[in-house]
């Protein structure tokens, strides 16, 4: 375990996943972009994961990604200039 894993881990897991190329930043501030493999272990540790909490008779749960609206406008007029 290195020093910066035992001191900011949130920190040394970002620059591990971003090295491995496992993942990218969005433009919409505080979101990751997985790639294909960086999702697929995601689907791996989920898959274990949610089989750990039936054992516990937990329930899952998921929340929706709330998308600005200025970011689905500016989508939209990119899109206006795109038509022919």
């Amino acid at each position: 375990m290195t020093n910066l894993q035992k001191e900011d881990f949130s920190k040394w897991y970002l620059q591990t996943i971003q090295k491995a190329d496992l993942m990218d930043y969005s433009p919409v501030r505080g979101c990751i972009i997985f790639k294909a493999d960086g999702w697929e272990l995601w689907e791996h540790i989920q898959e274990d994961f949610n089989k750990y909490l039936k054992t516990q008779d937990i329930r899952n749960v998921y929340f929706p990604m709330l998308i600005p609206k200025h970011f689905l406008e500016k989508r939209r007029r990119a899109r206006r200039r795109l038509r022919p």
